[in-house]
């Protein structure tokens, strides 16, 4: 049976006249893809833009460092570990925060001698070594610093006739504070007699230790009070975690 040509060209599909995708349907997923895209990265992105635009908590060094100084009224003092020896003795002089929340001490306090009506006797005692660093004292946090005081014996023309008194306790304002505190143990850590070396221990009955109180002039003898002058007889260090 021989076929037109019409009947041919229903079962013969020349390749330029195969169906195509429709123009609509092909931008359609295109869009859909690139919404979906669009999305997931925009996503991210906005989930990193959002974690560097969170507040955070200051480091624990900067909490450090801008902490409230102590006051003296949030600090108690009192001497401890007491060493005997040459005429030397040797104590750590502590302060205790009692003020039931955080705060700092930098540097050396000033420790003074009174007398039994809380006059003061002469100078500070001297700073014995550099500041250090500031320290945190948590509430009942402690600070220690060292704490030399050497029989006034010891210095030429001390207890000789010159001028002294007796010292009847210590009194320390801590760096940056503004009202002496009272150092409890003062008595404590003395040597049981310290009259050989200018001075007596109240605990034992006797005077308190012996003070210059001349200043400590270069040409002091027996009659001007003691050769050196007054804060070789007493030093502390900068004040460290106890």
């Amino acid at each position: 049976m021989r076929l037109s040509p019409r009947t041919l060209d229903l079962f013969l599909i020349h390749p330029a006249e195969m169906p195509r995708r429709r123009p609509g349907r092909t931008a359609a997923g295109t869009a859909l893809a690139a919404v979906a895209a669009f999305s997931l990265f925009g996503a991210e992105s906005a989930g990193a833009g959002s974690e560097t635009t969170l507040p955070t908590r200051p480091s624990s060094a900067y909490r450090t460092t801008s902490e409230t100084s102590c006051a003296s009224g949030d600090l108690r003092a009192e001497l401890t570990g007491a060493q005997h020896g040459a005429g030397q003795t040797h104590a750590e002089l502590v302060l205790v925060n009692m003020s039931g929340r955080s705060c700092t001490v930098a540097g050396h306090p000033a420790v003074f001698r009174v007398d039994a009506a809380g006059r003061r006797l002469g100078a500070p005692a001297a700073a014995d070594g550099p500041d250090g660093s500031p320290v945190l004292l948590a509430a009942g946090g402690r600070a220690v610093a060292g704490l030399t005081l050497s029989a006034a014996g010891l210095f030429p023309g001390c207890g000789d006739g010159g001028p002294v008194a007796d010292v009847a306790d210590l009194q320390v304002i801590p760096p940056g504070g503004r009202r002496a505190l009272p150092v409890a143990g003062f008595a404590d850590v003395l040597p049981t007699d310290w009259s050989a070396q200018g001075g007596r221990n109240p605990a034992s009955g006797g005077s308190s230790t012996l003070a210059d109180t001349s200043g400590g002039a270069p040409d002091a003898g027996p009659d001007r009070g003691c050769a050196e002058p007054e804060p070789t007889m007493m030093r502390v260090t900068a004040l460290a975690a106890g």
